[in-house]
């Protein structure tokens, strides 16, 4: 008898439906987003035609994406890094795309600020 109650925990997680157990949540951005939003911040830090607190903005957004990317990874900040410049590559082909590139990207980091809301 004691080894039957001993198995009764088992045998009701057993007995319990895939969709009851635990599964990990999708995030809220994805971490290629994250990447790809972070190398759009920290382009934003680098412009001439923007004022001092917009590129200090920027570069806090710039971070947090960064941080956030590291926290969906567990990478570091240098693989981080490294892929924010592999991302470089098709986000500016793009932004070329278009008639107005400068517009593109300023939607771009539009869409970013509003999905760092997310997280």
């Amino acid at each position: 008898m004691a080894m039957i109650r001993s198995f009764l925990p088992l045998a009701a997680l057993l007995a319990s439906p895939l969709s009851a157990q635990e599964t990990p949540a999708t995030p809220p951005v994805s971490y290629d987003d994250a990447v790809g939003c972070a190398f759009i911040a920290m382009g934003f830090v680098m412009r001439d035609d923007l004022s001092p607190e917009k590129k200090k903005a920027a570069g806090a957004l710039g971070t947090r994406y960064v941080e956030y990317a590291r926290s969906l990874s567990g990478k570091s900040t240098e693989e981080v890094v490294d892929e924010m410049a592999a991302a470089a590559k098709p986000i500016l082909a793009e932004a070329q795309q278009h008639a107005r590139p400068a517009k593109r990207f300023d939607a771009r980091y539009a869409d970013c600020e509003s999905k760092a809301r997310l997280f």
